[in-house]
């Protein structure tokens, strides 16, 4: 799998994913191999002043994505006014035109479990997940993780 086809499948499973429960935006982060760090490879919705922020996020990094990789499960903000952990992205967030969000952890499918990355979308106003779209978002991880292990096993730089 080259680049761009990496990049497209990524692609088309974010534009499921947002579609599965009615986001505005969305995106998928990858772990930069050796650094442990999540970097934004597809996105959706998202200016540059959003992305530059986002650029690179640690696990003690206490966006909602941060907290994914670092808890290793999914983490839901119905409402960004009301976490106080978010508070210091929520400038960003309204800036980004979005309320709330949630990120899903992609997890790797075999012994080792290791998180490759979070998927992540983000809705203009104060939103639930349910039940079905958190069955959706689990497949598109799932989906998302055979995409990033067959693309690490290419050994082909993003």
């Amino acid at each position: 799998m080259n680049r761009s086809e990496f990049l497209g499948a990524l692609t088309q499973v974010l534009d499921r994913a947002i579609e599965a429960d009615g986001a505005g935006f969305g995106n998928i982060q990858r772990v930069v191999p050796g650094r442990g760090v999540l970097e934004i490879v597809v996105q959706r919705g998202f200016d540059q002043a959003f992305l530059q922020v986002f650029k690179f996020v640690s696990a003690d990094h206490d966006s909602a994505c941060g907290r994914a990789l670092r808890f290793r499960k999914r983490v839901v903000i119905a409402d960004i006014n009301a976490d106080p952990w978010f508070s210091a992205y929520a400038r960003t967030a309204a800036d980004a035109g979005y309320r709330a969000v949630q990120s899903t952890p992609i997890i790797r499918t075999s012994e080792k479990e290791d998180v490759l990355g979070v998927l992540s979308t983000h809705f203009r106003d104060s939103h639930h997940l349910t039940r079905n779209a958190a069955d959706a978002l689990d497949q598109c991880a799932r989906e998302a993780a055979l995409i990033m292990m067959e693309y690490d096993g290419a050994k082909v730089a993003i």
